[in-house]
């Protein structure tokens, strides 16, 4: 599943992106417009500007706009990033530690959920070498 990142985080790797090309930030638009001058003729796109840019790259921008989309894609900054599904896997088996101590205690209960409480144990344990 993907989240979005934080904006501070896309603007610094917007900024990053830019030094490490080693462009300033006229640079940097020339590029983008010449990249998509059709679509900026046809107004699919919207052309950059170095106001725009150094806004951008001061984290001044509430929504990550279509231009902001744009100048992501162009310089190949990631907007997204994979969510970290193994919280649940962490707190479940935390709840299984928890139910083993209790059946540890209770022999009665071992009989009743031994079976059980092995199938979990696998399941976590498979569950932690597909993460790993």
């Amino acid at each position: 599943m993907l989240a979005e990142l934080p904006h501070s985080d896309i603007a610094d790797s917007i900024s990053q992106a830019i030094h490490a090309k080693s462009w300033t930030l006229e640079e940097c638009c020339e590029q983008h417009n010449r990249k998509y001058k059709k679509a900026i003729e046809n107004r699919e796109v919207r052309a950059l500007n170095k106001d725009f840019l150094s806004r951008v790259k001061r984290k001044k921008f509430e929504v990550l706009s279509p231009r902001i989309l744009k100048l992501c894609e162009f310089l190949e900054v990631r907007t997204t990033k994979q969510k970290n599904n193994n919280q649940p896997l962490v707190a479940l088996s935390e709840q299984i530690i928890d139910f083993e101590k209790y059946l540890s205690e209770n022999p009665l209960l071992v009989r009743r959920f031994g079976g059980l409480m092995n199938f979990l144990a696998a399941l976590t344990a498979s569950n932690d070498r597909d993460v790993n």
